[in-house]
């Protein structure tokens, strides 16, 4: 017994000994790492350290719920998918360019673009692409200028070139690669954005793909550059250019080159100057001599640098990556967005390398190899005599884009709008591969990507602290002849690199300037609202021209300038010991030969005025032709004016005429918020724009194909005439809303009115002795109502390119076609009487990228005709409810080629 207790008493000592050397070891450690996250040394660690963790992507692991859950939800969605089908030749020729691409990059450590021109190219070979009802047959190569494009087989970057009339979602030409290729969602944000501001779109989807039978997971779908993407963003075709990638890495914009896409089109005798005039307006940013607004759409680049500027896509803005649109009615430059390719990992404090900078900075700085920036300074500066000063008008452009794509406003509406297409897009990418990479661009890190859309909000913040003014930076003064506003710079805080933080006092209002005389108010003080500092100065200041005010014998105490961005205001007293100066030279233009101005609106001098030469109007006008007045257009001299016109009035017939020995050109109004009205007028004897027949200091080879034209330039014609009309269009419509009534067109050489991209009416009309269609519509929402048809040359009506058109009471007599409805239109028409034609009605499908016809009949009557209703195999003609029509797969080349023959064929069998 006495042995017994002795165990059990040594048992309960070892327990307690360790019992206690346990919880001092707890309390040991406890100490020792209070003391070491105390000491220096874990603070200068813990910035490494969480630096570390969130560039990463580590961070990101606290997502993974959240990111898991979205990938199961990708079952309960439809994606699309793209099954393209190699055979086993091509795909070992494939196989082989692959690795001599790659034996050549890793054993000469050589740029890839370097080995993509004159080294080792991509090779086509064919393919097929597998759709529910055919088989397209296709070229297809490797793409990419990284190797990640094309190093693994299982992810490779494919460029595909399908071959005849067929397309694949709309597109001849695409590129698939890896969401990962360009940082998974965010491209996608990028051209959702783009489209925004009115910018050509490309189309940017997600898909599966499908290799010879084998899932090769998700893909992005990116659309080529040919006429289908203009015409979806429903622009007139023209030349789309881009920066041959091998000559855009230079000091020196003077040594870029072009290629044109589309090289037989755009290369054509026919076209060639076209082009040439494309490529001159692209070379005119080498002058950079304050004209850019002349050949350049800026609003659309404004737009286009913002966006890059929120969705931290500025390599999307280096020459090599933007495309350039020469649009051949307004004869400028627009951008076409792509390669945005977000580089930056998701925001956080601890990112203390975190580039806030915006394109802007780009130009301030510039380094010798820096040519994207110099390429941007092209848009922010003005060379004059050596010097570059800002850029006034593109700049405020840039800050009015930059205030709309900023605002929580725009960024809520924009992700409300597309939340359920991002929850999608995110489950696809999450149930596929979401891989972080260390840099966004080349090998894997071992963190997760994830998508955050507060980076929005957070960006947009950022980029509107840096653009708002600071008042306590500003100096005005009062030199007797001018008020001088000037601004330091702003010193950056030591621990801060972002030196270009001391540049952006220059954004503005002047909203009251009080004087001894006068208190002017912000409307009286300035033309343009926004004050521009120039920026090339030590010290950027601005100037205002007390005479230009009408205060030019006052002496001025006080401004208030108010924030462009937030409207906060600042009261200024002005100095008036300090003195500068300044100057400016105003050019005459030609239009003042001809109209005199008269509180912005321009007169005629003369009630019967001959023009014999090319006019520019220029904007912020209004053009004022008096009823009974008289313009005379010789020598085919044609009319630009970017200011809206009233024409006419109730009474006296008011005419704008060539004459039958010496034809006129025509008018073009576009780009003018205010309604041109056109009332009681005769047009005649006009031919449009007569090619290489231009007048100096005008533009040649434009596309303007009407003698009449409204492009983005809202119109209503009423008790209007057109006689003896011989361009390609007696009317013609684009991207605008118009009314029409009461016009007669008589003797048109081919169309007499052609509308694309618009909406609006045209009411108790009357053409007679067209050459070509009566009304032809694209892309268009039209009501026509109590029309009358006589000798249409070819259709009387012809709606196409998915327009919506509603056709009530008409009549017609002697057509090829009556109406047509085409390519993915809806068209209907009640109460029709026509007579003498060979085709009553027709409904089919003209081109690929389109849909089938709808053609909705009620209350129709059709005599003395060969066939009353015709249809491609696919489209559809109802009559009075119930469907009608012969069917024939010949009917384009019935309509087009007028092939009586085959439609003989077509009646025998209705028959």
């Amino acid at each position: 017994m006495i042995i017994a207790k002795s165990k059990k008493k040594n048992k309960t000592k070892i327990f307690n000994f360790f019992k206690y050397y346990f919880y001092l070891s707890i309390i040991f450690i406890v100490l020792a790492v209070t003391v070491f996250f105390n000491l220096g040394v874990w603070e200068n660690y813990k910035k490494t350290f969480l630096y570390k963790i969130h560039s990463n992507g580590i961070i990101n692991y606290i997502h993974l719920p959240e990111m898991l859950y979205l990938g199961l939800k990708k079952n309960f969605y439809s994606y699309e998918a793209i099954y393209v089908n190699l055979n086993q030749k091509n795909k070992i020729k494939i196989e082989t360019n692959r690795l001599e691409k790659l034996e050549y990059v890793d054993s000469t450590n050589t740029p890839n673009y370097k080995a993509d021109y004159g080294f080792i190219k991509f090779i086509e070979v064919d393919a097929s692409i597998t759709l529910r009802d055919k088989t397209i047959k296709t070229n297809i190569r490797l793409k990419g200028d990284r190797s990640i494009h094309y190093r693994d087989p299982n992810s490779s970057s494919y460029k595909f070139n399908i071959k005849g009339s067929d397309t694949f979602k709309g597109a001849q030409n695409f590129a698939i690669q890896k969401p990962r290729i360009r940082n998974y969602i965010h491209e996608w944000i990028f051209h959702e954005m783009m489209g925004e501001g009115n910018l050509i779109k490309l189309k940017y989807d997600f898909l599966f793909f499908y290799l010879n039978g084998t899932n090769l997971g998700l893909y992005v779908f990116e659309e080529g550059f040919g006429k289908e993407i203009l015409e979806r963003n429903k622009r007139r075709e023209g030349p789309i250019f881009s920066a041959v990638e091998s000559f855009s890495h230079d000091n020196t914009l003077s040594k870029m080159k072009f290629d044109v896409y589309n090289k037989k089109k755009w290369l054509s005798a026919e076209n060639l100057e076209v082009t040439k005039r494309g490529l001159r307006n692209l070379k005119y940013l080498n002058n950079n001599n304050g004209n850019l607004e002349k050949i350049f759409d800026i609003k659309k680049w404004a737009w286009f640098f913002a966006v890059s500027d929120l969705t931290y896509t500025e390599h999307g803005a280096a020459p090599k990556s933007v495309k350039f649109y020469f649009n051949p009615i307004t004869d400028k430059i627009e951008p076409i967005a792509y390669d945005g390719h977000r580089s930056p990992r998701n925001y956080s404090k601890h990112l203390l390398d975190f580039d806030h900078r915006i394109l802007f900075d780009r130009t301030q700085n510039n380094f010798a190899d820096d040519f994207t920036g110099l390429f941007l300074e092209k848009f922010f500066f003005i060379n004059k005599k050596g010097s570059l000063i800002l850029n006034e008008t593109f700049y405020h452009e840039y800050v009015k884009a930059l205030n709309i794509i900023t605002s929580k406003e725009f960024i809520d509406k924009f992700f409300k709008i597309r939340k359920k297409e991002i929850t999608k897009i995110s489950s696809a990418i999450y149930s596929d591969s979401f891989v972080y990479d260390d840099d966004f661009r080349r090998d894997s890190g071992i963190g997760l990507y994830y998508f955050d859309k507060d980076d929005f909000y957070f960006r947009a913040n950022k980029i509107r602290s840096i653009l708002n003014p600071k008042h306590n930076l500003v100096f005005v003064s009062d030199d007797g002849k001018n008020i001088v506003i000037d601004s330091s710079e702003e010193v950056p805080s030591v621990s801060s690199k972002a030196t270009y933080f001391n540049r952006y006092n220059i954004n503005f209002i002047i909203s009251e300037l009080s004087c001894d005389k006068n208190k002017l108010a912000e409307t009286a003080i300035i033309k343009s609202k926004t004050i521009s500092l120039n920026l090339r100065l030590k010290y950027p200041k601005h100037i205002l021209n007390k005479k230009e005010l009408g205060i030019e014998n006052s002496s001025c105490n006080s401004i208030v300038l108010k924030s462009s961005l937030d409207n906060s205001e600042s009261f200024i007293e002005i100095d008036k010991i300090n003195k500068n100066f300044d100057s400016s030279n105003i050019d005459e233009d030609l239009y003042k030969k001809y109209f005199v101005e008269v509180d912005k609106n321009l007169y005629l001098e003369r009630k019967v005025t001959l023009i014999n030469e090319n006019l520019l109007i220029p904007k912020n006008l209004n053009v004022i032709i008096k009823e009974g007045e008289k313009i005379i257009l010789s020598d085919n001299a044609f009319i630009f004016s970017n200011s809206p016109w009233q024409i006419g009035g109730d009474y006296k017939i008011t005419y704008i005429e060539g004459r039958a020995d010496n034809l006129g050109g025509g008018i073009i109004i576009h780009n003018t918020n205010k309604i041109s009205k056109i009332s009681n007028v005769k047009f005649s004897h006009l031919t449009g724009l007569v090619k290489n027949k231009l007048k100096k200091n005008f533009v040649d080879n434009l596309i303007i194909l009407g003698s009449i034209n409204f492009y983005e330039a809202n119109v209503e014609l009423s008790k209007v005439e057109f006689n003896e009309i011989y361009s390609e269009d007696a009317i013609n419509i684009f991207r605008s809303d118009f009314k029409i009534q009461n016009v007669n067109i008589n003797k048109s050489f081919s169309d007499a009115i052609d509308i694309d991209f618009s909406n609006g009416e045209i009411k108790a009309s009357k053409f007679k002795d067209i050459g070509n269609d009566g009304i032809d519509l694209s892309g268009s929402n039209v009501e026509i109502t109590g029309i009358s048809f006589e000798n249409i040359g070819d259709k009387m009506i012809s709606v196409g390119e998915e327009s919506n058109a509603n056709i009530l009471n008409i009549n017609g007599t002697n057509a090829y076609v009556g109406i047509v409805s085409k390519d993915g239109s809806i068209t209907k028409v009640k109460n029709a009487d026509l007579e003498k034609v060979i085709i009553g009605f027709s409904s089919y499908q003209k081109k690929s990228s389109y849909n089938f016809g709808v053609l909705i009949l009620e209350d129709v009557v059709v005599k003395n005709d060969y066939v009353k209703y015709l249809t491609d195999k696919d489209s559809i003609i109802k009559f009075n409810g119930d469907n009608a029509g012969v069917k024939s797969d010949k009917i384009l080349e019935i309509i087009y080629d007028k092939n009586l023959d085959i439609l003989e064929d077509v009646r025998t069998n209705q028959g």
